[in-house]
Order: structure tokens, then sequence, then C-alpha cells
């Protein structure tokens, strides 16, 4: 879903996630004057961190300049939440990032496709492909909200993404 909010960004700004670098893809962006970067990192999930401590480090980036962006599986489908800082819960990928950085001190944005469906192991059900009526009630709706609240934090800040767009 992470991937997904970013793509859909760099389509209403008009560029492609395309340069190698930094263990990942990544692109240059303005959205109304502000510039940002975007970074698709290519490691293995769990290994996240790799990839943003590169960009980091190479761009000079601190840790409370990033919005780090992910689905998950403890916030209900559709949902998504805004938050300053905080701790990695059972996200791998947000451990790998908070020990390469050495802080949890950076914003975030989480994308609800909870809960996993009785039965079923988390690790498939993420890999799982979701079904057109999930699509249509959850995730589209969630990704357009999420493209917002990117959006917002950008031009304004997390408060403001935040008082906005969680809930």
């Amino acid at each position: 879903m992470g991937f997904l909010v970013l793509d859909q960004l760099a389509n209403e700004v008009g560029i492609r996630i395309h340069r190698r670098g930094y263990s990942g893809r990544w692109a240059e962006g303005d959205l109304n004057g502000t510039k940002f970067l975007m970074l698709k990192p290519t490691t293995y999930m769990n290994n996240s961190g790799e990839s943003v401590l590169s960009l980091c480090k190479n761009r000079r980036i601190e840790p409370e300049q990033l919005l780090v962006v992910y689905d998950d599986l403890d916030l209900t489908a559709g949902r998504i939440r805004l938050r300053a800082q905080g701790r990695a819960g059972s996200h791998r990928g947000l451990q790998s990032i908070i020990e390469a950085l050495g802080t949890s001190d950076f914003p975030r944005l989480r994308i609800g496709i909870g809960p996993v469906p009785e039965g079923m192991v988390g690790r498939d059900f993420v890999l799982s492909e979701p079904s057109q009526g999930e699509w249509a009630d959850f995730f589209i709706p969630a990704l357009d909200k999420a493209v917002l609240g990117l959006s917002c934090w950008l031009k304004e800040g997390i408060e403001t993404a935040m008082n906005k767009y969680n809930g």
C-alpha cells in the first residue's frame, strides 16, 4: 500500500519513481512549490532501514523530515493514521527503519489492511490480492485519503495532517 500511495502522488505531480540508488527506486518532485523526495526500497521489507538510512545519509535528511508510508495489519482496512513518532508494533519493516536510524522519532502514515482473517497467517494475507469489493470499499478510498494526508504533510506539517486526516 505504501508504494501505491507514492505511485499515486507521483502520477498526480507528473513524475516517475525510476531512478536507482539508495537500495531502492527514487524520484524528486514538487508539489505547489514544495520540493520532496520519494523512495521505494528494493530491499526485503524487513531490511527497509538499509535503504532509508542510505537516502538520509547521502541527502542529509534528518529523521523528522521523513514520512514513512506503510500498510498495517493492526489497523482496520480502509483507515489511515498519521503519527509524529511511535513504536513499530509488529511491523518488521518499520522496526528495521527505527533500528537503522537509531530513533523512532519520525512521522509515519499507516494504511490499514487488517484484520487478518481467522485461520490465515499474516504474511500470506499481506501477500494476497484483495477482492474487487475490498478494493472498492476499503483500499481505493484509503489510498485517496492517504495521498491527501501525505500532500498535507508536505505543505503544512505533521500536526495539521494529523488533525485533518486522522479519525
